[in-house]
């Protein structure tokens, strides 16, 4: 009996040793699925939303979180959470098509709570922080996922502005382990074809400021939205760069993930950036019968904790 006792013990010691042990894998992810009363706002919204079930977001043994962005489409939210329902993963149960922001993990949901900014520069979107908490390592950790407006080549949006300013006061109130990320369309490298300003100095530097020093940016410097990509060609006419140089960043990195200081980088890279099988898009193929899954790449953050 004293045998048995011992295994039994030691069975279940090394079985929790073995899942603190295990690193969490967060990532975000704009999928540019906008789709209302039967029309795609993007490119081949469905057959891509199908792609990314079946190419992209694999269930994980380890802890996970995955966070989406510009699902403006109840069809792709219900998918989403439907793959989530098969794969035992919880999913935000606060959602707008309007907001477009989707949370998927295999680690318990606490808290959730859903904050709109308070500039919105337009009626058709209503972006904001989505904010859940789970459980990792011990530890109940923030986890913050967003979209923000942009900024033109002409100038700072004035919305824009106010949400990464937004974004960092609410977050720097946020006592105890916390992550973030998100499409805050800004970043080291931001650019425009044709650009009368320096979105970096007025846009970026500024947020990282408010940032620093209770968040550290642990995501990779790896362009995140490529011209490259002819998904992020304008919709009316893919194969027109010219337009494109109008009102489209150059290449830039706008996805990020930063996290409080308690939480340490492991690894961070792209994913999402191959082109995978997508039926039925054949204007956006950069190889036959296959294109990107967005106009955004996906990154994959893995951080742990003592």
């Amino acid at each position: 009996m004293d045998r048995i006792v011992v295994l039994l013990i030691l069975s279940v010691f090394f079985f929790f040793g073995e899942i603190q042990a295990q690193d969490l894998e967060v990532i975000t992810f704009n999928t540019a699925l906008a789709r209302a009363l039967g029309h795609d706002y993007n490119p081949c919204v469905l057959s891509r939303l199908e792609a990314l079930i079946q190419y992209g977001i694999k269930p994980s043994s380890n802890p996970q979180v995955l966070m989406f962005q510009e699902v403006f489409s109840l069809e792709a939210r219900n998918r989403l959470v439907r793959w989530a329902e098969e794969n035992n993963y919880n999913y935000t149960k606060i959602y707008s098509q309007r907001t477009g922001l989707v949370t998927l993990t295999n680690l318990p949901i606490r808290d959730e709570r859903f904050n709109v900014f308070s500039c919105q520069d337009s009626f058709i979107r209503n972006f904001g922080t989505h904010n859940i908490e789970v459980r990792f390592k011990n530890h109940l950790v923030q986890v913050v996922n967003t979209h923000t407006y942009y900024s033109d080549g002409k100038a700072p949006g004035l919305c824009h502005v106010h949400n990464l300013s937004e974004i960092a006061e609410r977050l720097n109130k946020i006592k105890g382990p916390r992550i973030f990320a998100g499409d805050i369309n800004s970043g080291p490298n931001v650019a425009f074809f044709d650009e009368v300003y320096n979105q970096v100095k007025s846009n970026w530097e500024p947020f990282l400021a408010k940032m620093t020093p209770k968040y550290n940016r642990l995501s990779t410097d790896k362009i995140t939205w490529d011209i490259s990509n002819p998904l992020s060609r304008p919709f009316s006419d893919p194969t027109n760069l010219s337009s494109a140089q109008i009102e489209s960043h150059l290449s830039s990195t706008l996805d990020h993930l930063f996290a409080s200081p308690e939480i340490k980088l492991v690894s961070t890279d792209l994913v999402f950036n191959m082109p995978v099988p997508v039926n039925g898009c054949s204007n956006y193929e950069v190889e036959p019968g296959k294109t990107y899954l967005s106009d955004h790449y996906g990154v994959s953050t893995v951080v742990t904790m003592e």
